[in-house]
């Protein structure tokens, strides 16, 4: 015997939607196929960050950021105090007048060039260290230590300095080693009996100012501050949340 298969009528215009919906379930159904779930729509819930401050009370999220602030505070106030270093320095000019002024080409000023970084390199050495010793009162090494030199690029000049925790200090050793830089240049030159037109003069263009404050620099302190409150904050926070009270259930 043939089996008559199913038919089905399109529902009055009068059914709703959620009938026409139970046809389509009972057609798959009849058909051998297993309905599809609807799908839920995506749901988002709060960030861990959120859902940290949503459990704290906000007494705890006042004392955190209390606290904070007082840890940045401190920990830039640590940093201002701390060893405070001054420097200062000094420009000579490395010339050789005569020379200089009856050369055409470059010969001269490459060579004045090359001088300055040996003398840049004698600064830190000890005939200069222990003549700026004898004069400041203080030891070689510590003089040694404290002193620099350095020799701009395109130019005849070069820069004496000192750093020390004293400004006044740093000053002092600057001068004294500006002028044991001449007297050993004029020293050098006198042993080997240079020409008066050949020789090669140290004289001081910019004398050494006032020192300034090198160390500890502002955004250290800052970077410091705000390092420390960040860290105390999350302390804080976190043991807060850690013995925060949770409900027992029966």
């Amino acid at each position: 015997m043939l089996r008559r298969r199913p038919t089905y009528t399109s529902p009055p215009s009068g059914r709703t939607g959620t009938a026409e919906l139970d046809l389509r379930e009972e057609h798959e159904a009849s058909a051998g196929r297993r309905p599809e779930p609807p799908v839920a729509p995506a749901t988002y819930g709060p960030s861990p960050v959120q859902a940290l401050l949503r459990r704290l009370p906000g007494r705890f999220i006042a004392l955190a950021l209390a606290l904070a602030i007082i840890a940045g505070g401190v920990g830039a106030l640590l940093v201002e105090l701390g060893t405070r270093v001054y420097q200062t320095q000094a420009s000579l000019m490395v010339d050789q007048p005569l020379l200089l002024a009856a050369d055409t080409g470059p010969a001269t000023i490459d060579k004045l060039g090359a001088v300055r970084l040996k003398y840049a390199d004698l600064v830190e050495t000890q005939p200069i260290a222990s003549a700026v010793a004898h004069q400041v009162g203080m030891s070689p090494a510590a003089v040694a230590s404290s002193l620099f030199a350095n020799a701009p690029q395109g130019s005849l000049l070069l820069n004496v300095g000192a750093r020390s925790t004293s400004p006044a200090i740093a000053v002092r050793l600057t001068r004294a080693a500006s002028s044991a830089l001449i007297a050993y240049a004029n020293a050098e030159q006198d042993t080997y009996k240079v020409p008066t037109y050949e020789r090669i003069v140290l004289s001081q263009m910019v004398p050494a100012p006032a020192a300034t404050r090198v160390s500890p620099e502002n955004r250290r302190a800052a970077e410091v501050g705000v390092a420390a409150a960040v860290i105390a904050f999350l302390v804080v926070a976190f043991a807060a949340f850690v013995t925060r009270p949770v409900p027992i259930q029966a």
